[in-house]
């Protein structure tokens, strides 16, 4: 039981499985290689989405052990436009997500996570390196990439809002979006090909953000982002547990993918505190989840501009948004059919990348 706990990366799913572990009698050390938390990230804001799941996203990580402390933003009321730049609103009882801010900055979700690990008895070694075969727990993240965010971070006077574009012009099989909290706002477009057009893209976000809704930016930062998904064929190698994006836990469709990080975290310190199967217990929480992603993908991926405009006006007449959204998510025998298919066209962009030992 004295046994040091090794995992590698202090991103949400290295943190989340080194707070379950420590809280559960386990000694933690987590290495991470870069000077410090939420190095990837600029203060930009994130979703955690909340439509994946029946249960909130929020009340489903309290129930698992990690506190809710970071500064969040229940976003129940998002605007959405097409190519033809038609506002529409949807508004839901429930959050769609929630806003959280990433980086090593005070009341975000990689601080709030850091502090509860120390508190809780972990070690946390930064400027570290971890060989994958040397750990217990692999959480370091992206391997690849699946599709970038290139964006700004601003203040703003602007109201707060939560805007998504979805025209091939500014984001081609993705979408761009503007999200305003508090004084502060992120804008950026996010797509999976033509990365060499990324600034191109941006700049007619930009533009087109400005015309439909006014925004004011200053000081503005530019960011960058990648993420990566990919099917999985195992969950461990020798004995070390994978989790996070290292083990291509990414929504496809949305690419939402702090849930699933958080999530696959502590199901591999359950894993160890419990001693029950690892892929197990993954494929019992993602394995419907990660099928529909893929076929909710390539399904998006094959609209043009006139086939989003004609999409942005049959969700705009769904009663109940949130709950269309959490179907959209559901395995069903169409989806089934189609994955064959949809993992031959999509091809090497799934594929899982090898780890070096």
């Amino acid at each position: 039981m004295a046994e040091t706990i090794t995992i590698a990366g202090a991103g949400p799913a290295g943190l989340a499985a080194a707070i379950y572990l420590a809280r559960g009698g386990r000694k933690v050390r987590v290495l991470e290689r870069a000077p410090h938390v939420g190095s990837r990230f600029f203060g930009d804001q994130q979703g955690i989405e909340n439509w994946s799941r029946k249960q909130d996203a929020l009340d489903e990580l309290s129930a698992l052990g990690i506190r809710t402390s970071f500064t969040s933003t229940a976003v129940n009321q998002i605007h959405y436009t097409g190519p033809a730049r038609q506002l529409v609103e949807l508004k839901d009882s429930a959050p769609f997500f929630y806003l959280v801010r990433r980086g090593n900055t005070a009341g975000s979700l990689d601080c709030s996570l850091y502090e509860q690990a120390l508190a809780a008895g972990v070690e946390v070694q930064f400027g570290r390196r971890c060989a994958p075969d040397r750990a217990d727990i692999m959480a370091t993240g992206p391997r690849g990439i699946s599709g970038v965010a290139l964006g700004y971070v601003f203040a703003t006077d602007s109201p707060p809002q939560a805007l998504l574009f979805f025209d091939n012009e500014l984001a081609p099989g993705g979408y761009a979006y503007l999200l305003i909290s508090n004084g502060c706002g992120t804008l950026a477009t996010t797509f999976p090909r033509n990365f060499r057009l990324a600034r191109l893209y941006l700049q007619r976000t930009v533009a087109a953000a400005t015309a439909l809704v006014g925004l004011r930016m200053h000081q503005p930062r530019l960011f960058g982002g990648r993420g990566h998904f990919y099917l999985a064929q195992q969950f461990r190698t020798g004995f070390t547990l994978i989790s996070g994006e290292a083990a291509g836990l990414q929504d496809f469709f949305m690419g939402f993918g702090i849930r699933y990080a958080l999530l696959s975290g502590i199901l591999a310190a359950r894993s160890i505190l419990e001693h029950v199967d690892y892929e197990d217990l993954i494929r019992s929480h993602f394995h419907e989840l990660m099928q529909t992603s893929v076929v909710n993908r390539f399904a998006f991926e094959q609209l043009g501009n006139r086939q989003l405009d004609w999409l942005c006006k049959i969700v705009a007449r769904v009663a109940e948004p949130r709950a269309f959204l959490y179907r959209r998510y559901r395995p069903s025998w169409k989806k089934r059919l189609l994955f064959p298919l949809a993992c031959w066209r999509l091809g090497a962009r799934l594929r899982q990348p090898q780890i070096r030992l």
